[in-house]
């Protein structure tokens, strides 16, 4: 629950807790923990950030494929062109196509010390 709460209050603390929110019931904690962790820009998201393309929710997975497009690991470029689908909504579509766009002109993502 706590991950939850700091997922709800935009808090960027450690990278555990917001993967746990990530992983949450809660849409609005998912959607902020994966706008925060795009944030962060720690490639030891990306592996839940790729499966979040998949939440039941259309905001998270935009926000996924954004967060994706910040940490620009290039794990992410083969899930973002699979789900390129015309079943997407125009603001998924437009968060992968961007991510797409920006994983190909990558900047390294930071390593956690985990």
């Amino acid at each position: 629950m706590v991950a939850v709460a700091m997922a709800k209050r935009g808090a960027t603390g450690d990278i555990d807790a917001e993967l746990a929110a990530l992983a949450s019931g809660d849409a609005k904690a998912r959607k902020k923990a994966a706008d925060a962790l795009g944030k962060r820009r720690d490639a030891a998201a990306v592996e839940a950030l790729i499966a979040a393309l998949d939440d039941g929710d259309a905001w998270v997975r935009a926000k996924a494929a954004a967060a994706l497009a910040a940490i620009r690991d290039p794990r992410a470029v083969e899930p973002l062109i699979a789900r390129v689908t015309p079943k997407r909504s125009n603001k998924e579509l437009l968060a992968l196509v961007g991510a797409l766009g920006t994983s190909r002109r990558s900047a390294p993502p930071r390593r956690s010390a985990r």
